[in-house]
């Protein structure tokens, strides 16, 4: 769970071109949260979800997202049988 916020996080902050500490800050109020975490610190629940509301009320614009986010990704092919 935790790996996977910091991972999660660590895309949406390059994306943003913002420091995991600023995200700490804006998401929870808390600048070292990250670095906690990644020193092997844990977080609880309800710390781990407001990151991921944070992030899920201010999505990264369609031009930066994820590839699979764009529109110009194909379809993956099923395969024929």
């Amino acid at each position: 769970m935790i790996d996977d916020l910091i991972r999660d996080a660590r895309a949406y902050c390059d994306a943003r071109g913002i420091k995991l500490a600023t995200l700490g800050a804006y998401a929870v109020g808390d600048k070292t949260l990250f670095g906690r975490l990644e020193s092997g610190g844990e977080c609880l629940p309800r710390t781990a979800r407001r990151v991921r509301e944070y992030m899920a009320d201010n999505p990264l614009p369609v031009s930066i997202s994820t590839p699979e986010a764009t529109p110009d990704t194909p379809e993956p092919e099923a395969d024929a049988a």
